[in-house]
């Protein structure tokens, strides 16, 4: 896969570029996607995917956010019954 084509790389230099690239690769050998790396880059949630995977995943970091943020997050852990 490349990396810097698929724009998953940013504008990161130096350090930051190479660890990213490390896990890029990682993630790639356990697995995931282009498509779910894509996503995560533009989410901002790269680091996390291992973690989703291992935690049952069903939703994503900012949907956890965004369900907590707007108080239907005891919906979304099955606390409320749903109309």
């Amino acid at each position: 896969m490349d990396f810097d084509a698929d724009r998953l790389l940013g504008d990161l230099e130096g350090d930051e570029r190479d660890a990213r690239r490390r896990l890029l690769v990682h993630l790639v050998e356990q697995g995931f996607t282009e498509a779910q790396l894509s996503q995560a880059v533009a989410e901002d949630r790269l680091v996390l995917l291992e973690v989703e995977r291992l935690l049952g995943g069903r939703y994503t970091a900012n949907e956890d956010r965004a369900a907590r943020a707007t108080g239907q997050d005891d919906r979304r852990r099955g606390d409320v019954r749903q109309p």
